[in-house]
């Protein structure tokens, strides 16, 4: 049964792969992907194993930029290094969060405490980060994607969504009614050959 099913599902994409033109089979593979990348990303989100934050600030520059989008791992104070970036919150009560780079790491009173730095800062943090408030260590940073995704939100981007949306739909639409005519030429060239060759069967056998 499963055998049959896998067969039947092939065959109509086969068949969907071969009636479609070319943009749409673009369009179609961009989508996928990037589907599976943010079902991906958004599970691991929702497990707790990594976040996302949009960087504000060039305190990490030029390492990190502002308008940065970066991806950070859940990760115990025990698993830090000196050199990682994490992100942490300032402060036990707050929600504000910073990533600066660990510059050491220090045992005080039975924890850990991480003492951080922004790269482009002159003097290292005030305050010692503890593992209350660390969030966790950055793993990707995707330069100006942050910021694209901050655009998206305001009234100008939406409207440069929407148009997008629209040259979208336009290329589809004339794709599909190019590749409608194709085959509709292709039909007509079978038809006027198809009654050639039956009349030369027709005269074969007569002679015949």
């Amino acid at each position: 049964m499963k055998g049959r099913t896998m067969i039947y599902i092939y065959s109509r994409i086969k068949g969907w792969w071969g009636r479609t033109g070319f943009i749409d089979k673009a369009m179609s593979m961009v989508t996928i992907a990037i589907l599976i990348l943010f079902l991906v990303l958004f599970a691991l989100i929702a497990q707790g194993n990594l976040g996302l934050l949009i960087v504000k600030s060039d305190s990490m520059s030029p390492s990190i930029q502002a308008g940065s989008l970066l991806v950070f791992a859940r990760a115990g104070i025990e698993q830090v290094e000196i050199g990682d970036t994490v992100v942490f919150r300032e402060g036990s009560a707050t929600n504000s969060l910073v990533t600066h780079r660990v510059i050491e790491k220090a045992y005080k009173k039975g924890e850990f405490l991480l003492r951080t730095k922004g790269d482009s800062n002159h003097r290292s943090d005030e305050l010692l980060v503890s593992e209350a408030q660390l969030m966790g260590k950055a793993t990707t940073v995707i330069p100006s994607a942050g910021r694209a995704l901050a655009y998206t939100k305001t009234p100008a981007g939406l409207l440069v969504l929407n148009l997008l949306l629209v040259v979208f739909m336009v290329l589809v639409m004339f794709d599909r009614i190019r590749l409608s005519q194709r085959m509709a030429y292709v039909a007509t060239e079978g038809a006027l050959v198809n009654p050639i060759v039956a009349g030369e069967d027709e005269r074969v056998s007569g002679e015949g």
